[in-house]
């Protein structure tokens, strides 16, 4: 028995890191035992045990006299042990960093007659600790990228003091100092000033823990953005407020693209309404004063005239009026004249933003308080209707590209209200064509009641995709058409691809689902570019045809819309392209509002993701020095989530229990990493030295912002119900209820995985641990969770068979 044990006591010190050396004490210290992994360094025993190599010999010639001198001071000081810190010169010539644990026997008078030293390699230890400064690097700058400025402040003088990146003007440093009434005064309009300081005190007044306000800010350069202001209370001791910690981030492109998005979303539905409205109406009368007052409410403004030309087209007469001109009301002026003779002229859309200044204005006192002058032509195929004037006295902000795609869209749909109208009025004097007219209107009605159903479509479907589908197939169906496409122009490709299509197929197309080549189709490619309708075939030499209508977002050419049919494609007349046009501009501007609204999920998602990185980068800053931490960290955070779950937490504390959870060593990073990784039973002052890493944790922690008591949680994991734990000894319900919990789930992974000084003490002897300490070390209800939890689902813990570091 005695050999097998001497092997097996051998076998764990040739696998120990840690080396064993002693003898007596001689003015040059003998050795006189050295174990045998002293072959960690190059050596065998004998060859110090006989003199072969001294100890003071392997010393690293810079570090020597610096190390015989501190441990002969030690020896002679009448201290029982010493720690250093030097460099090992192996027989390779290779450098080693060690740490001497050096302990002196003495006799009677207090002399050293022996002493004893462990030396243990620190290599690793080093470079953790290297790698761990260069994240903290990385941290700081972080929220520096990120446009995020941290700040404090101070009450008694009024001050904020913050670092990373300052929302207002972009200045980054490490420390930003601002008194605050003077810098509100410089960057806060004066219309939101009363709301911010109102929220201000309450958050100083104590009255809330946790604050969030969006607000305008005024830049350095004159232009308005927004920002988004975190903030919550600093307390003492006995919960009075002493100060404010918070985080500034500038959100105006976000504010932005969220407003332009509501704006634009908006305009389409207003503008889907109004076109349904103006698709019923076809007395000529109620239809001109409705497309009038519709006209304005979509503009925003408060002066319009609607205007027919009469007299062979040379005149117009100004049939309905609201605001400025309701006195021109049955008043005539040649159809030429100013700038609704160019908008008639040009059959486009004509705008200025300062009529007065304009070098064709009319001279008529009752303009001269016009600033932006909008006239939209009403035209349908060769038929000129008249004009829509709309008109500004003041800034009139927002008329941005979609904005007047969107009025063009109006326009367009007037026009064919207006053609619907003439077209109704035609069949009711021309008994003779009525048969051909009704079947005309009732095609173009079909037609316009598909458009105007493929809108509701695409306001009505949550998901896009169905959305797009139904929409397309509802304008196939009613065109008669075997597939409706919706091609977008890819000019980098020098193509057009399916955005989407409708049910259908079968048809004699290579290209019934895309794409549409500009070199292989240059005749439907040219016109669609240009802006001009196609009807007929793809190529002369193939069956079938295509009705295409090109789509314009501002002034660029964003796709076309496809019919594609079995036969030739119908004739259609020019109102029932414009509807074909309508249904087009829907579907794409649909899609260009959906591209809109990702972007803006995006950026608060990248926001989102950015915090998320920063806990899980403050994990692996302790993970550095002692990476299994990590692991413990993540499996605690598993089980104290189903644990606070089992408790009825809502999702919001869950998620501030997980977050708790993922940091709660922190606090390690401050213990030297020889400690936490030392075999054997540790001495009271090194578990002392453990004991810190709560309080360290805190000191840390505290300096973040969460929404969650997340330092405090640190502080307070290792206290216990009857006030037997660590730092400070709390007891019951003076511990937080997410410190309790992660008490138990601490205990429960701690044990339940390796360390280096005991194998896996398995989930038996955990359940027996916290199930023994229920009502005085750890929280009854906490304990009845965790066992429903373990009962449940026993593998939560998957952290047998594998090794964790010291601490938990």
């Amino acid at each position: 028995m005695v050999p097998e044990q001497s092997v097996s006591l051998d076998q764990v010190i040739l696998s120990s890191p840690a080396v064993l050396i002693g003898g007596r004490m001689e003015e040059n210290p003998r050795v006189d035992f050295v174990t045998g992994n002293i072959s960690l360094f190059g050596l065998s025993p004998d060859d110090l045990t006989e003199g072969r190599v001294t100890l003071d010999s392997l010393i690293f010639g810079e570090d020597r006299e610096e190390a015989r001198r501190a441990l002969a001071e030690c020896a002679s000081s009448g201290a029982a042990e010493c720690v250093r810190e030097y460099r090992l010169v192996t027989p390779t010539g290779e450098t080693r960093p060690v740490r001497d644990y050096r302990i002196f026997h003495r006799g009677g008078t207090g002399e050293p007659c022996a002493w004893q030293s462990t030396l243990l390699d620190i290599s690793d230890r080093q470079y953790f600790e290297r790698a761990a400064r260069r994240t903290e690097e990385s941290l700081s700058s972080v929220l520096a990228v990120s446009g995020v400025w941290a700040w404090e402040y101070l009450p008694e003088t009024d001050e904020f003091v913050g670092s990373g990146c300052f929302p207002v003007d972009g200045r980054g440093k490490e420390k930003l100092r601002f008194f605050r009434k003077k810098l509100w005064e410089d960057i806060i309009p004066s219309p939101d000033l009363a709301r911010i300081e109102e929220s201000w005190a309450h958050l100083l007044e104590g009255d809330c823990r946790f604050s969030v306000v969006e607000h305008p800010v005024l830049r350095p350069d004159g232009t308005r953005g927004w920002v988004s202001v975190s903030a919550s209370p600093c307390l003492d001791e006995r919960g009075r407020v002493t100060g404010l910690t918070g985080l500034t981030m500038d959100i105006t492109s976000l504010k932005e693209a969220r407003l332009k998005a509501d704006s634009q979303a908006g305009r389409l539905e207003l503008l889907r309404s109004m076109s349904l409205g103006m698709m019923e109406d076809l007395d000529t009368d109620s239809l001109l004063e409705r497309i009038l007052r519709s006209a304005v409410e979509f503009a925003g403004s408060g002066n319009g005239v609607i205007s027919l030309l009469e007299q062979g087209g040379t005149v117009l007469r100004h049939k309905f009026a609201v605001g400025l001109h309701e006195t021109m009301v049955g008043e005539t002026r040649p159809a030429s004249a100013g700038m609704t003779g160019q908008a008639l002229r040009e059959r486009r859309r004509i705008f200025t933003k300062d009529y007065r200044t304009w070098e064709g204005r009319i001279a008529d006192p009752r303009f001269e308080s016009i600033t932006v002058n909008i006239v939209l032509p009403l035209f349908h195929g060769p038929h000129d209707f008249g004009t829509v004037g709309i008109h500004f006295t003041g800034e009139c902000p927002g008329l941005d590209d979609l904005f007047f795609a969107s009025l063009d869209q109006f326009a367009a749909a007037a026009s064919i209200a207006l053609e619907n109208a003439r077209l109704h009025e035609t069949s009711q004097r021309e008994i003779g064509e009525k048969i051909r007219a009704e079947g005309r209107l009732f095609a173009h009605a079909a037609l316009a009641a598909a458009s105007a159903e493929a809108a509701g479509l695409l306001l009505s479907h949550d998901h896009r995709g169905t959305a797009l589908s139904s929409a397309l197939a509802t304008l196939s169906e009613a065109s008669g058409a075997g597939r409706a496409v919706l091609l977008r122009n890819m000019p980098e490709n020098g193509a057009a691809e399916a955005a989407a299509w409708g049910e259908g197929g079968g048809l004699p197309y290579p290209v019934d689902n895309g794409p549409v080549c500009a070199e292989d189709y240059p005749l439907v490619y040219e016109r669609l570019a240009s802006g001009r309708a196609y009807l007929g075939p793809l190529k002369q030499d193939m069956r079938g045809g295509i009705a295409a209508v090109p789509v314009f977002i501002g002034s660029r050419f964003w796709g076309f819309l496809a019919l594609f049919f079995q036969g030739e494609a119908p004739r259609y007349s020019a109102g029932e392209l414009d509807v074909l046009r309508t249904a087009a501009y829907n579907l794409a501007a649909s899609m260009v509002r959906w591209e809109a609204d990702d972007r803006v999920k995006e950026g608060y998602e990248r926001l989102q993701k950015t915090f998320d990185d920063v806990i899980r980068t403050m994990g692996f800053i302790v993970g550095r020095k002692d990476p299994y931490t990590i692991e413990h960290q993540e499996r605690v955070a598993v089980l104290a989530r189903e644990i606070g779950t089992v408790m009825g937490l809502d999702p919001w504390r869950l998620e501030g229990l997980r977050i708790c959870s993922l940091v709660h060593d922190v606090g390690k990073v401050e213990i030297p990493g020889e400690i936490l990784s030392k075999p054997g039973r540790l001495s009271p002052l090194e578990f002392e030295l453990i004991k810190t890493h709560a309080r360290s944790g805190y000191d840390i922690l505290k300096e973040v912002d969460f929404p969650w008591p997340v330092a405090e949680a640190a502080r307070q994991h290792h206290e216990r119900m009857d006030g037997s734990g660590y730092p400070r000894g709390l007891k019951g319900e003076e511990i937080l209820l997410e410190a309790r919990i992660l008490a138990v789930a601490d205990v429960v992974e701690a044990m339940s995985s390796h360390r280096p000084y005991r194998p896996s003490l398995g989930i038996e002897a955990s359940v027996a641990e916290i199930r023994g300490k229920r009502g005085t070390a750890f929280d009854p209800s906490v304990v009845d969770a965790c066992m429903e939890v373990l009962r449940k689902n026993p593998e939560i813990i998957a952290g047998e068979g594998k090794s964790f570091r010291r601490g938990g």
